[in-house]
């Protein structure tokens, strides 16, 4: 059996897949069982022509709001493929 605070326990990781797997090694480290279960999934945008024109014009806003760490990640990102951060 492992040992550690969390020992003998398992514990659902509900994060996207690609976010789950450091906070599951964490868990293990602590003694505990991981179970990734993945309630939700992070898709590219439906509309890239859309973001595409609001990126062409970034320049017009004051302010970009992000709603999570991985939409910062991945609109800077797009960002900067195609142009230069303002």
């Amino acid at each position: 059996m492992s040992e550690g605070p969390l020992a003998g326990r398992g514990i659902v990781v509900t994060r996207p897949r690609e976010h789950a797997l450091a906070l599951a090694e964490r868990i293990r480290a602590a003694g505990a069982d991981p179970i990734l279960f993945p309630t939700i999934e992070i898709l590219p945008p439906e509309n890239a022509a859309t973001l595409s024109s609001l990126i062409a014009r970034l320049d017009g806003f004051q302010l970009a709001i992000f709603v999570s760490p991985s939409a910062a990640m991945r609109g800077h990102a797009m960002v900067i493929a195609s142009r230069s951060w303002p």
